[in-house]
């Protein structure tokens, strides 16, 4: 069942990061990190955020916690759909070790949780 749901979860992730992509990367130029996933931490309220291992900086505009990446529903055109498809792509990498590239929106100064983070990519 678990491999069952990687890779549907991988399939929707490959349509939304390329639609975030398109979408976003017109108006600014990303701050890109890879890495593996160390910890993920969730809200009841759709946000979340997650650190990489080593803790590397993927910002450097989110506040003290610039080594932590943030998605928050409605903020760099996160929609709650956008968001349930990022956290299942965080989920995957965590579960089977697979690093990501996280994309994060450098125009965003902060909201309080890291660094905001609009689209995630699972490297092979």
């Amino acid at each position: 069942m678990k491999t069952a749901q990687v890779t549907i979860f991988t399939a929707l992730l490959s349509v939304g990061v390329a639609s975030a992509q398109a979408t976003t990367a017109q108006t600014f130029t990303p701050v890109i990190t890879t890495g593996t996933v160390a910890e993920i931490e969730a809200g009841g309220d759709g946000t979340f955020s997650f650190a990489l291992t080593n803790a590397p900086a993927m910002c450097t505009n989110g506040n003290s916690t610039n080594t932590r990446g943030a998605v928050v529903v409605g903020v760099s055109r996160v929609s709650i759909d956008g968001a349930k498809m990022l956290y299942a792509t965080l989920v995957t990498a965590y579960t089977t070790g697979r690093s990501i590239t996280v994309y994060v929106d450098p125009t965003v100064v902060t909201t309080g949780y890291g660094c905001t983070v609009y689209a995630l990519d699972l490297d092979n």
